[in-house]
């Protein structure tokens, strides 16, 4: 069931990691579109998203990464 959870808690580290790469990738497709306060947002969103995805695998493996792949 550990395995289980840890490889859970991986794959969800993934999602939040690929979310947080499309929002930036967003931002820098319709960047001349969007106001200030909207591209602000955005990036802490982005930056968010990265931080729940690490320490949702930090609460399951004890180990603390921001990128998934380490």
């Amino acid at each position: 069931m550990e395995n289980f959870l840890r490889k859970l808690a991986l794959m969800t580290h993934w999602l939040c990691f690929a979310i947080s790469i499309a929002v930036i990738g967003a931002l820098i497709v319709f960047n001349a579109q969007l106001d200030s306060i909207f591209i602000l947002m955005s990036l802490v969103f982005s930056f968010t998203s990265l931080l729940v995805g690490s320490a949702i695998r930090w609460m399951f493996s004890g180990r603390f990464f921001l990128l998934p792949w380490l």
